[in-house]
C-alpha cells in the first residue's frame, strides 16, 4: 500500500490564521500468516509545504514535519468480525509534538460486501 495525500486549508473561523498546506506519504505492507492472522509494517512522513499565513501567525517560516513507523496485527475472529492492533512511533519531529500511537480497531461486516 502506498498513498500520497495533499491537504489545502482555508482561514480558521474567528481567527486571522490560514494554516499552510500539508503533504503526507504513507507506506505499508501486510501478509496473512494463515486465513485469520495478518501482520504488517507501516511508515509515514508528513510535512507542511508552505508556512501559515495571517496577522496572528508568529513565524510564517515554520513548517512542521514528522516521520513515523510501526507494526500492525489483525485477526479475523469470525468471517465478519476483525480485531486489529497497531503501534506507531513518531520520530524526527520539527516544530510540533512527537509521540507514540496505539490504535485498537473492531471491524464488523453486517452483510456481504457485494
Amino acid at each position: 500500500m502506498a498513498t500520497l495525500t495533499f491537504e489545502t486549508h482555508d482561514e480558521k473561523e474567528d481567527t486571522d490564521i490560514t494554516p499552510g498546506d500539508h503533504m503526507a506519504l504513507e507506506l505499508g505492507f501486510s501478509q496473512y500468516l494463515n486465513q485469520r492472522l495478518e501482520v504488517g509494517v507501516q511508515a509515514f512522513r508528513q510535512w507542511q509545504t508552505e508556512g501559515d499565513d495571517g496577522a496572528a501567525v508568529l513565524d510564517p517560516r515554520v513548517k512542521p514535519e514528522i516521520n513515523g513507523y510501526g507494526l500492525q496485527l489483525a485477526y479475523w475472529v469470525t468471517p465478519r468480525l476483525n480485531i486489529s492492533l497497531k503501534y506507531l512511533a513518531e520520530t524526527d519531529a520539527e516544530a510540533r509534538f512527537e509521540g507514540d500511537w496505539t490504535v485498537l480497531n473492531f471491524t464488523y461486516l453486517p452483510g456481504p460486501l457485494y
